[in-house]
């Protein structure tokens, strides 16, 4: 689970000392909550209480595999892939570095301490409660080297390298907790607004804890106020509070929950609770150093995370369209910053950016913010290295021809076999999705226009043959139909990437090519299943794995018609067959994915025939890696070990050879009982 934003309100023009609470309680026995509010205090929550563990049963922890990292997309941001829906801020790289800004904010607010609790020293074994990016429990862990932490989030989104006394659990916490070992400290940080039910929260926090734990909780309080009126109901830095809190009050998961934990904590049997306050002003208009430093950090962490913050809760729940968010945020923005800075209402933020001899003359052009030009100036000394057509054949192995219904697409010459190369190419046009996505229409066409005539001739004109399918403007209409999702890095690196030979794929939902976009920008394509003469080479541009119904759903809301491949094509009866498989291997995935539950070996290649029979070769890495796993869980040496290498190759060819999930392969398959999965089904 991501943490929320520390959200404190931001100043009007009139630089209001708007500021925010946070409340921390402590206890005896087993430490309570620390909560944020929206006055000038914090408050933590600790106490000590006794409890008993008493069962040894199978944990429900779900086993960090490929599958998890298909994460939910939705208006540009991903989200959770486990509990999908539940949970409504997102877990990509910009909320990612909101969080470890949001973790320094805290620890200044509490005087570089890491808790308040007793436990800042002597802890054994440590629980951290949606641990987000895990820094905290990174923290904890190198400074308290006799402690073990355990770290539980939604999402694996922790560092791979890990001190050797912290792990980290992808789990839903508000299902049975099933840790067989007690701890005698848990930790909770931006939490509310996660959970449905804190008396069930706070009961399993004590059963879990050893006599004389504790257990503390950081949080903000909502919705935002000021302490001297200057932020009125009028403001959208208000509204945005107030919408959010209606929005997630109609989820069930109250965002007003803080002034009450600490009732909810005595009630859960936990003693002498204790609550902190300290003063986290939004805009840095104290004349106080320690809160001057605060606030800066405060609006640091605020500002990246509005957007995020809202969009699922007010498009869900609400009702809201996203564009209509992504105004209505502009204006929180305007409130949480200085009136006179208007950085998100103009194209003054980016810089335009044209090298004609990047990748050997073919050209580039991008529209971003300085620091991430230099990115891209990186990653052109990069190629300059290489040699890219060493890595394909010497002849294109297809070529372009008209395909009916489909108007042209691209034509296998020759015979292809798994993992053949087809397409390297680098991005033409580049543009930073806050660009495109909130810059105003006409703004934005004068520099597109712009950009398109520091393009080589020839780049240019293949750029202009791509195809749009809603009209108006060319180059925003070719961007919006054809381009993809790339990542330069850092919480400002996500951008729309133009690859105009790769629009020459037409869509299929058992495509015979695959793609990836590695580091360096490049978007490189390769043969699923093999294909002989004549076969058109085709992607796809939709979720394979959903049922027909929901894959057409989604192809008429991408392009305003219904998919006609062979596979959305088939007879009733044959589409009824394959929804079946579909379901199926959905169902067996949610039991492969559960540590707790029944598996045998015939489930496991029932599985892994599933797959083979929907024909979904472009889909095999996430199957193969289940399946190795689950052997190996099993005890199942030789089939972990076939399994493995298996999804070695796959995840190579679906996501590069260097893919975190192939690494992960290779360790596994050379030394299976050395893998924190041997056998663990049987214990």
């Amino acid at each position: 689970m991501a943490e929320q934003p520390p959200g404190s309100p931001p100043a009007s023009s009139s630089a209001p000392q708007n500021q925010e609470q946070h409340e921390v309680e402590l206890a005896d026995n087993h430490l309570a909550p620390t909560q944020n509010e929206a006055d000038p205090e914090t408050e933590v929550d600790a106490t000590d209480a006794e409890s008993v563990r008493s069962d040894d049963t199978a944990s429900s922890l779900i086993s960090l595999k490929a599958s998890i990292l298909d994460y939910r997309r939705e208006n540009g941001r991903t989200y959770h892939r486990v509990s999908d829906g539940s949970y409504i801020l997102p877990n990509d790289d910009l909320e990612q570095e909101r969080l470890d800004i949001a973790n320094h904010l805290w620890t200044l607010v509490w005087d570089g301490q890491l808790c308040l609790c007793p436990k800042n020293e002597g802890a054994k074994r440590v629980l951290d409660l949606g641990t987000g990016t895990g820094i905290w429990a990174l923290d904890y862990a190198e400074a308290h080297p006799q402690a073990n932490v355990v770290g539980v989030d939604l999402s694996p989104i922790q560092p791979n390298y890990v001190p050797y006394n912290c792990q980290f659990e992808v789990d839903d916490l508000e299902k049975e907790w099933t840790w067989s070992k007690p701890f005698d400290f848990i930790f909770a940080r931006n939490m509310i607004g996660s959970f449905r039910d804190w008396d069930q929260i706070a009961a399993q926090a004590f059963d879990s804890l050893e006599p004389g734990g504790y257990f503390e909780i950081h949080d903000n309080l909502y919705p935002l106020e000021s302490d001297d009126g200057t932020l009125t109901r009028d403001h959208a830095l208000y509204q945005w509070s107030a919408f959010l809190t209606e929005a997630l009050q109609k989820m069930g998961r109250p965002l007003t929950i803080a002034p009450y934990l600490a009732q909810v904590l005595e009630d859960a049997g936990f003693a002498d609770i204790t609550v902190t306050r300290r003063k986290m002003p939004v805009s840095p208009w104290s004349k106080d150093p320690k809160l001057h430093e605060i606030s800066t950090w405060t609006q640091a962490a605020f500002l990246p995370g509005i957007e995020g913050i809202a969009m699922a809760a007010f498009t869900r729940v609400l009702g809201w369209k996203p564009a209509e968010v992504l105004v209505f945020c502009a204006h929180v923005r305007r409130d949480a910053k200085d009136l006179r800075i208007h950085a998100y209402c103009c194209t003054g933020k980016y810089c335009l950016y044209a090298n004609r001899d990047f990748d050997a003359g073919r050209g580039i052009v991008i529209v971003s913010a300085p620091a991430n030009v230099q990115k891209l100036k990186d990653v052109g000394k990069r190629l300059q290295c290489e040699d890219l057509e060493a890595q394909l054949p010497s002849n294109p192995p297809f070529h372009i021809a008209k395909v009916a219904g489909k108007g042209v697409g691209l034509i296998a010459n020759k015979t292809l076999t798994r993992g053949d190369n087809v397409m390297l190419k680098s991005p033409v046009l580049v543009a930073h999705r806050a660009f495109i996505e909130k810059t105003p229409a006409a703004e934005q066409h004068l520099l597109l226009d712009a950009m398109l005539d520091f393009l080589p001739r020839v780049t240019r004109s293949g750029f202009l043959d791509q195809m749009g399918h809603s009209g108006g403007h060319k180059i925003s209409d070719i961007m919006a139909t054809n381009s993809f999702q790339v990542d330069l890095g850092g919480a400002d690196g996500h951008h729309y990437g133009n690859y105009p030979e790769v629009s020459r794929y037409n869509h299929d939902c058992r495509p015979n090519v695959v793609f990836h976009i590695s580091s360096d920008l490049r978007h490189r394509t390769a043969v699923a299943p093999s294909v002989e003469p004549g076969t058109e080479l085709t992607i796809s541009y939709l979720d394979s794995l959903g049922t027909r119904s929901v894959r057409q759903h989604r192809a008429r809301g991408a392009w305003g018609f219904e998919c006609g491949c062979s596979q959305c094509s088939l007879p009733k009866w044959e589409a009824a067959v394959s929804d079946q498989r579909l379901m199926e291997m959905d169902e067996l995935e949610k039991k492969l994915s559960d540590a707790g539950a029944r598996v045998t070996k015939k489930m496991v290649k029932r599985f892994v025939k599933l797959y083979e029979e929907e024909r979904l070769e472009a889909k095999l890495a996430g199957a193969y890696t289940t399946a190795a796993l689950n052997f190996n869980l099993l005890g199942e040496k030789n089939l972990a070990v076939k399994y493995a290498n298996l999804a070695v190759r796959a995840g190579s060819i679906e996501n590069g050879e260097h893919a975190p999930d192939v690494e992960a392969m290779r360790t596994l398959a050379a030394d299976p009982k050395r893998h924190f999965t041997w056998r663990a089904r049987l214990r």
